[in-house]
């Protein structure tokens, strides 16, 4: 029975609406007590956690309005930004112009969300350690993935967009809750009812 309790895992169906294709995610015993005793989370959490903030905003009638970009198609691999970059046009041309999208995104060993407002121009930074300036290559694959969607749909040549720290965001209080933050903050902002 002990052999066996590392490979047990729950996985879950995600509809294509959500990131655009179906997918399964597997969540391992081990991940899953991980989360119950508040250490460290991976990507399969937060995305089962995205999952259900997507079936949130979608009872709400809201899911034009908010989007959710998959954590595992935007992770940091030093070697192909530019597969990043198509992946983030992709997304902005599936929903309105006026969308906010939501992206966990984990440089290495620590979670921030990025907020695209793609109609404002912005793109703003939530940071669980109150970092000042996001990652330049993040910052270099959200910016050409803005880019050629501006291009793909016929809109003007914009300025690149603005990036803004938000500074007011709940902090983490230790070298592990950052992933619990970031989700935290992917459902304030699915519960801000101002956001029409």
């Amino acid at each position: 029975m002990l052999k066996n309790y590392k490979y047990t895992c729950i996985s879950t169906n995600l509809d294509e609406d959500l990131f655009g294709v179906k997918k399964i995610v597997y969540i391992f015993q081990e991940q899953v007590i991980a989360f119950a005793e508040m250490r460290e989370i991976g990507q399969a959490i937060i995305t089962a956690y995205i999952s259900y903030l997507f079936r949130l905003v979608k009872n709400q009638q809201r899911d034009q309005v908010i989007g959710f970009m998959d954590p595992a198609r935007t992770a940091h691999d030093p070697r192909d930004g530019n597969v990043r970059s198509e992946y983030i046009t992709k997304c902005l041309k599936q929903t309105s112009i006026d969308s906010i999208f939501l992206i966990p995104y984990n440089p290495g060993g620590h979670w921030i969300l990025t907020i695209i407002d793609e109609d404002k121009d912005n793109v703003y930074v939530m940071d669980p350690l109150g970092a000042r300036h996001p990652h330049d290559a993040w910052k270099t694959v959200v910016n050409d993935g803005i880019k050629a969607f501006n291009a793909q749909i016929g809109r003007r040549p914009r300025k690149l967009p603005t990036w803004i720290m938000l500074s007011g965001a709940p902090k983490q209080n230790d070298g592990k809750s950052c992933g619990y933050c970031v989700m935290r903050y992917m459902k304030d902002i699915c519960q801000d009812s101002s956001l029409e």
